[in-house]
């Protein structure tokens, strides 16, 4: 997986997401499957937004580069972004993400468009 975050010790990102899911209240969003498993025994809620991929990919264009991603970073991201559905055996990628929510047995969603999202959000 691309870097798109910039470098992070595993050790240091593993003790973050330990002392934030320890927390009553906490998001991860992302791609992040690994470190999603490492979080189930404090996970309440699962939400997995299944979007199409190419409404994924349009709300990556829109939001645009960050200020400091050049052209070529930003197209390295829509090219991975584009290959969520394609990449196997990557827990990072559609199937991992699949796996863990049917592995996940507490309350969960799965939202597939912008209709359930909003229907979603009007019954919190």
């Amino acid at each position: 997986m691309p870097n798109f975050g910039g470098p992070r010790q595993l050790e240091e990102r593993d003790a973050m997401v330990a002392q934030v899911s320890s927390s009553n209240e906490w998001v991860m969003e992302g791609i992040y499957g690994l470190i999603l498993q490492n979080t189930f025994p404090c996970i309440t809620t699962l939400i997995w937004l299944d979007i199409l991929i190419n409404e994924c990919i349009d709300n990556v264009k829109k939001r645009g580069p960050k200020k400091d991603e050049d052209d070529s970073s930003f197209n390295e991201l829509l090219e991975y972004a584009g290959s969520y559905l394609l990449r196997k055996n990557n827990m990072n990628a559609y199937d991992g993400h699949k796996y863990l929510f049917n592995k996940f047995s507490g309350i969960k969603f799965r939202i597939t468009s912008r209709e359930e999202m909003d229907l979603f959000l009007l019954q919190l």
